[in-house]
């Protein structure tokens, strides 16, 4: 009988191609075993995983057969890499020998190709063994890059099928609807073979090219600007499924033509699915950055280096951190606060009062994005809620780049005009003052602070010392108690066991570094740069300066060095505002002569002891160093020139240990006019109360849980400003003295101007972490950093597991090394921060500011008001200390703004003193309004003025205010949950005539009379309407609703009537949540006839059987400010 192998002997080797190849590894295995330096042992290990009959393993053709796959599985099986080596080299020496590819590695001629063409030979292979015809050419736009209007050659069939062939070989067999077409490979080996990064549009780079190019055939024709047909082509942006299946395409494209390996393409593919997830309805930012990247960037990240592929670019730009953080971290940031600020937040109105016309806002859902015609905005929706459509041909497509992409004709509209569609009642909408009805008519929070302008370009800020949860969100990567609470109180630095630190760090390793790393510390500073570095590059952080200056290069003061800007803070001023060229630094500042002695202020001269006892402990601790003598200091400096500011002592609360008075050291850049050579250009952003406040809002919100469940934690971070170490260039200006001895400095000192930026940046940039590990979601925990003075909130429902939450950040800080005043530390219901004592109770927040606080600030504005020319130094100290009262009362801080606009004035004029006139108004208000606050707490009987804050409304019912007013009167009604229970009505008085100089029948005084119409409701109605209540407060006057939110008028019966509201909510300890809604004049009804009464306007019938609300005559106590003298230039 025949055996196979004597059969296929017998035929013709070319009849058939197989059997050739089984014919040339009918041979024995042990010559190429021996070639490849396999021995027995390790073929028996490899043959009883291919076989189970290792004795059936004995010809060359039995391994070269074994499918790739197989032999991968089998590798991973053998123990040592050169074990593996060996295996694979045998592996292919039998393909080789029977004829076959090889499949594992590249061959030496391939990868030369590889080299010349960037990875296309696979394709190129392919092409050239093919036999037949030369190929047709295709249009790259159609295909693959909607904007490449060249051409490339079309494989053949037999090219295109051998590199499918290949790729199921080496990963498996792939169903072919889900491979790319013939044409999809093309154009990437076309763009590799030109040494272009390969790319494609995925928008068109999709899954079934043949529907797509029926539809594109079917095309819509028009005539561009030259006259010339082309077609109308919508591409849009694809969504995030369509992206993967399109990616999908593409990464096997690129396999096949040998530009790279599935592996680096899921790699990148992985970072885009997971921005993607993070930012699910952002997805349009999200597809911009990896279109941007892959279209103009990859070639960037392509080594240099010989037999690199374009696979490794790939892996490359998905480890590129920075470049996914601007592009998309800080873009949807960005388009957030835009959100923010454009979304229309209203309610439907109360029953049939205001109208069935009545709107909630401006609804600018019809009109068109004129940030996407210039190219701000682009993709289909629009994070404003406008219309993303092209002015030019007033057509919905594409504009990458603003409109003057758009070459086509503009049509004129269709339709009818805006006034046809909407009638006569439109028409009478057009003519009342409902012209800025688009603007933000709500009050989010009369806590707020509503003053001050934006800034000048819409940049969103990282912060971190502001509600830290906010700054966290949008950084893309980022998670002992009972004895170590118990030592708050204690005088120590940390809370936790040197141990328990030490295993926090050995934690926070696997974050990438070594535990040398996390061990390191900071020249001239406690804190351990390195770790910071490591868990802020892991956590994503934008602040990549900070980590720069914690890991020994020192921050600069901003004089010889600029302080870097990572977008954390608003920017403030113009680059070049301040700057001052080096040659005329002489005559700014004093360098010190040789043989001067430089002294301090009195306060430090007349207290030695206390001044040597101060500069030794700063000694002790690293922060500077003493030199005896001039000469000594020089030759530290290099004989660089040196500046040294005067120094003061201020007595500090308290007493220390043995009852003698505490005292710090100030030193004075201003005096020294180092301050005038350094340029700071960001503002920094300390938090509020507020700021908490808001905080708690949504912690009880989300949970779900009372304020009783919570709990406060308070800690100081010690020697703040002196933990951060100054660049060497600086050392120079940062030098004090003490007797006849120099301290040069070579840390932060308070006294320049800027150093609170740099330590706000430092603390911000720990606030941040702080966040991420206290809660990443924000539902736990919340965290702000008023300087150095960090406070923590957090809400659970076991006491254990809140307190475990507040150790949490305090834990990661104590892994940098930063030290603690544990002695100021705090832990429970009741805290106090940066003045004042936070409360949680039941129903929210109750603050305490210190009536001792308001009695001395009332000194201060009556010392004011005693001279004709008040001090600048006096001003700047009330305008201080009245902003801090602002941060509960936020109703003060518009007559705050005057006081600090004179106090600009005077010092660009080089004055000392603020002419009293210019500030009187601001400061008699202010007076009155302190004064009555703490009249009306005298019955309290403790040291505090309290503010109540509610949290969340316990009260399912709501009020609806709507008022109006006409030439004659006002009038306005009362309604829960939409029905009428209460209204007023009254004329214009003698006492509203004398106070506003008003005159009945006169249509000029409109504005004032709307205005004075909510004053009056609220001091009718705001006693009988409970904390827990949310209040609508509806008006058909535009300049009204916008004086009342904004505290501040047009003019100066406006201006009288804000105070009375602004004097009203200030001394209420109650937080009323009122937002204010505009309804359309015609469709006010019932307020309306109300107002009219006099004129003989009847009576609403829905209205009877309402209780009427008697008014306060408006005469004499009525207005709180009769003896003020308002001026318009004092409040605009």
């Amino acid at each position: 009988m025949t055996s196979p192998t004597e059969q296929f002997a017998t035929e013709k080797p070319a009849e058939n191609a197989v059997a050739e190849r089984v014919l040339r590894g009918d041979k024995y295995i042990e010559g190429l075993r021996a070639l490849a330096s396999v021995d027995e042992d390790l073929w028996d290990e490899v043959a009883a995983v291919l076989s189970d009959d290792t004795d059936e393993m004995r010809k060359i053709s039995d391994l070269a057969f074994i499918a790739p796959r197989d032999m991968v599985a089998c590798l991973e099986k053998v123990k040592t890499p050169l074990a593996r080596s060996r295996v694979s080299k045998l592996y292919e020496l039998c393909r080789a020998e029977c004829g076959l590819t090889s499949v594992l590695k590249n061959a030496e001629a391939r990868a030369e190709n590889v080299n010349k063409v960037g990875g296309a030979g696979m394709a190129a292979e392919a092409a050239a063994a093919a036999p037949g015809p030369p190929s047709k050419r295709a249009r790259m736009s159609v295909y693959c890059d909607t904007i490449d209007e060249s051409s490339f050659e079309v494989l053949g069939e037999a090219a295109y099928q051998q590199c499918v062939n290949r790729f199921s070989l080496i990963y498996g067999v792939v169903d072919p609807s889900g491979l790319p077409t013939i044409e999809q490979v093309s154009a990437v080996s076309s763009q590799v073979a030109e040494g272009r990064a390969p790319y494609a549009d995925l928008a068109v780079f999709r899954p079934k090219q043949r529907e797509r190019l029926k539809k594109l055939k079917q095309a819509q024709w028009v005539f561009d600007d030259a006259g010339r047909l082309e077609k109308q082509v919508k591409t849009g942006v694809p969504s995030h499924a369509e992206w993967r299946e399109a990616f999908r395409l593409f990464k096997f494209s690129c396999v096949m033509v040998g530009a790279s390996t599935v592996a680096e393409m899921d790699r990148y593919e992985a970072v885009v699915d997971g921005l993607a997830s993070t930012y699910r309805d952002y997805w349009s930012v999200v597809y911009e950055a990896d279109d941007n990247l892959r279209s103009s960037l990859l070639a960037r990240y392509k080594p240099t280096v010989q037999d690199s592929t374009w696979g490794q670019a790939f892996s490359a730009a998905a480890d590129d951190i920075r470049y996914w953080t601007t592009h998309v971290d800080r873009v949807v940031t960005r388009v957030r606060i835009e959100e923010s600020k454009g979304a229309a937040s209203g309610r439907d109105q109360p029953g049939r009062v205001p109208g069935e016309n009545a709107r909630r806002g401006k609804d600018v859902s019809r009109e068109v994005c004129y940030a996407y015609q210039g190219g701000a905005h682009a993709g289909l929706v629009c994070p404003d809620g406008r219309r993303h459509v092209c002015l030019k041909c007033r057509k919905d497509h594409e504009l990458p780049r603003g409109n003057r992409d758009c070459k086509r004709e503009k049509v004129a509209a269709k339709g009818v005009g805006r006034g046809q569609q909407r009638g006569a009642a439109a028409k009478k909408d057009e003519i009342t003052n409902d012209v800025c009805r688009g603007k933000s008519q709500t009050e989010p929070s009369k806590l707020r602070d509503t003053g001050g302008g934006e800034s000048r370009e819409r940049k969103v800020y990282l912060g971190g010392l502001r509600r830290a949860y906010e700054s966290s969100r949008f950084m893309p990567r980022g998670r002992i108690v009972e004895k170590a609470l118990s030592r708050l109180g204690e005088d120590v630095d940390c809370l936790f066991e040197e141990e328990t630190v030490r295993r926090a760090r050995r934690i926070l390793v696997v974050c990438g570094g070594s535990l040398e790393d996390a061990e390191w510390q900071t020249p001239y500073s406690p804190i351990h740069g390195r770790l910071v570095r490591l868990v802020a590059e892991a956590l994503g952080d934008w602040d990549t300066a900070v980590c720069t200056w914690l890991t020994g290069k020192g921050c600069p003061l901003g004089i010889n060095e600029d302080i870097e800007q990572c977008d954390i803070f608003p920017i403030d001023g113009d680059e070049e505002d301040g700057f001052i060229e080096t040659e005329l630094w002489e005559e700014v500042v004093h360098f010190v002569e040789a043989g001067e002695r430089p002294r301090n202020y009195e306060s430090a001269e007349a207290n030695p002891l206390q001044l040597r006892k101060l500069f030794n402990a700063e000694v002790e601790k690293g922060f500077c160093e003493e030199f005896k003598t001039q000469e000594e200091l020089r030759r530290e400096l290099k004989g660089e020139p040196f500046v040294v500011s005067k120094v003061a002592l201020a007595v500090k609360d308290g007493l220390d240990s043995e009852g003698n008075k505490r005292y710090r050291l100030l030193v004075d850049g201003k005096r020294s006019k180092i301050n005038e050579l350094i340029r700071v250009r960001e503002r920094v952003q300390l938090p509020r109360v507020s700021d908490v406040v808001e905080d708690w809002r949504e912690l009880t919100a989300r949970s779900g849980r009372c304020p009783t469940d919570g709990l406060f934690g308070v800690l100081d971070f010690r020697d703040a400003f002196k933990l951060f170490p100054v660049s060497s260039s600086e050392r120079p200006f940062n030098i004090c003295c003490c007797d006849e001895s120099y301290m040069l400095y070579n840390v932060l000192q308070f006294g320049f101007r800027s150093s609170p930026l740099l330590w706000a940046r430092g603390a911000a940039l720990f606030g941040r972490l702080g966040q991420l590990v206290l809660s990443p979601s924000g539902a736990e925990g919340r965290l702000s950093v008023y300087v150095d003075d960090p406070v923590i909130s957090v809400v659970a429902e076991e006491l254990w597991r809140r307190r475990q939450l507040v150790c949490l950040p305090i834990l990661l800080w104590s892994t940098f090394n930063l030290p603690f005043s544990c002695r100021k530390g705090q832990l429970g219901g009741r805290v106090r921060w940066i003045g004042r004592e936070l409360e949680l109770t039941k129903e929210g927040i109750k603050v305490y500011v210190p009536k001792q606080k308001l009695r001395g600030i009332l000194q201060m504005i009556d010392e004011c008001l005693e001279t004709e020319y008040v001090r600048e130094s006096l001003l700047r100290g009330v305008c201080g200390r009245l902003c801090w009262i602002a941060q509960v009362s936020s109703q003060l801080t518009p007559f705050i703004a005057p006081l600090w606009r004179a106090l600009r004035m005077a010092s660009g004029k080089g004055l000392r003193a603020v002419k009293l006139p210019s500030v009187t108004m601001s400061l008699r208000f202010l007076d009155r309004v302190l004064k009555d606050c703490l009249k009306a707490s005298e019955g309290d009987g403790e040291a505090y003025v309290v503010r109540n804050f509610p949290l969340r409304s316990s009260d399912p019912n709501e009020v609806s205010v709507v008022v109006d007013a006409s030439p004659w009167g006002i009038g306005g009604v009362l309604l829960w949950n939409e029905v009428p229970v209460k209204y007023f009505s009254s004329e214009i008085t003698s006492g509203d005539m004398e106070y506003l100089r008003v005159q009945p029948g006169e249509c000029r005084f409109q504005n004032a009379m709307e205005l004075l119409a909510i004053l009056v409701a609220f001091r009718l109605w705001s006693k009988e309407i409970p904390q827990s209540v949310k209040i609508w407060l509806w008006s058909d006057s535009v300049v009204a609703i916008q004086s009342a939110l904004r505290w501040r008028g047009k003019c100066e019966r406006l201006n009288k009537l804000v105070m009375e509201l602004a004097h009203d909510a200030a001394v209420d300890n109650r937080w009323l949540d009122v937002e204010y809604r505009h309804v359309a004049g015609h469709a006010n009804e019932w307020a309306d006839a109300l107002s009219r009464r006099s004129k003989g306007a009847k009576f609403p019938k829905e209205l009877e059987g309402c209780t009427e609300s008697q008014c306060e005559l408006r005469e004499g106590d009525f207005w709180k400010f009769r003896h003020l003298s308002v001026r318009e230039e004092a409040d605009n």
